[in-house]
């Protein structure tokens, strides 16, 4: 996936592993990570799967992630508002133990 242009891309349920696979450079922010009209046996499991890949994504390539939230895809902007209000938030509870 090294600098892959996944603009549009479907990718609802895709299950991304940790297995060396890099996605270095790749845009995956612009892929649509929505249901779309994708019609499955098993919603919830589809859900969790789905939300795990947008984890590791953020967790190994959130700081590619443009600033303006216009430039991501609608499906991913409110897990990445989430997750960046999770970080800061842990970034100053962090700040205050330190203390």
């Amino acid at each position: 996936m090294y600098r892959a242009d996944l603009t549009g891309a479907k990718m609802y349920a895709a299950s991304i592993e940790v297995d060396g696979t890099t996605w270095e450079g790749a845009n995956w922010w612009k892929a649509d990570f929505d249901t779309g009209d994708y019609d499955c046996f098993d919603q919830e499991a589809r859900e969790v799967t789905t939300n795990e890949s947008l984890k590791l994504l953020y967790r190994d390539y959130g700081n590619d992630l443009p600033t303006d939230r216009n430039e991501l895809h609608s499906s991913i902007r409110e897990f990445v508002a989430t997750s960046r209000r999770k970080a800061r938030q842990e970034a100053a509870v962090s700040e205050i133990h330190s203390i």
